[in-house]
């Protein structure tokens, strides 16, 4: 596979993530979901500086199984997931119901990591249909715990549960793969564990959409506390 036919086959998922949503989600704009792939392509730049600035620390280089544990989660998981939720807050949220939200956070996390694969292919990395089936969902599954973290705090109920699964997947999942040995299979099942999460936490979301249908309009709000 050539250069550019892997790069165009790291966004064909992301393509197709985001028309399914356009087609499935309820009340979906299509606009927004745009906008949610280019923050998520924006997260790239902060994330590897930070890393870059984290890595030169002597006490991340250590090689010790339990503190190359705590620089996965670290490294990968919190600094990662806390660029991607702040990124987040910049998402639509007026009147936004919580399955568009939800489908715009995954569509963030989707589009970082397609765009980290693609900068792969072009490095020269040749397994990346494999990264599109791990990586890449971890990236998803991921920022949408994060997103629903996000959509908690605009909804004055928050809850950061979400938030801390999401580091905790994120850093565990880089320290299986980041092994040579068997063990690095141990990935996938915290792959499984993530996407099991992200449906249990947005069916806890969703089962409060009598009392949470949707964001509130805080300009529609002032608008009308200025009129009375």
């Amino acid at each position: 596979m050539n250069v550019y036919a892997g790069f165009a086959l790291c966004f064909i998922p992301l393509v197709v993530l985001f028309i399914s949503f356009c087609l499935l989600v309820p009340q979906y704009k299509t606009l927004h979901g745009l906008f949610a792939c280019l923050l998520g392509l924006l997260c790239v730049a902060p994330i590897a500086v930070l890393q870059f600035v984290v890595e030169s620390v002597p006490f991340f280089n250590a090689t010790s199984l339990a503190l190359l544990f705590l620089r996965a989660v670290v490294i990968n998981g919190l600094i990662e997931e806390t660029i991607k939720m702040l990124i987040m807050f910049l998402l639509p949220k007026k009147t936004v119901a919580l399955p568009a939200f939800f489908a715009n956070a995954l569509l963030c996390g989707f589009a970082l990591g397609c765009f980290e694969s693609a900068i792969y292919v072009i490095s020269g990395y040749h397994h990346i249909e494999l990264r599109l089936f791990t990586a890449v969902v971890v990236h998803a599954s991921c920022a949408a715990l994060s997103g629903l973290f996000v959509f908690s705090l605009h909804a004055k109920r928050s809850k950061i549960l979400p938030f801390v699964y999401a580091v905790f997947f994120h850093g565990v999942y880089n320290y299986f793969a980041g092994f040579s040995t068997n063990i690095k299979w141990f990935s996938l099942v915290v792959i499984a564990l993530s996407l099991l999460e992200c449906r249990i936490q947005y069916r806890a979301f969703f089962e409060q959409s009598e009392l949470l249908p949707k964001l509130p309009d805080t300009d529609g709000m002032q608008a009308a506390d200025s009129h009375a």
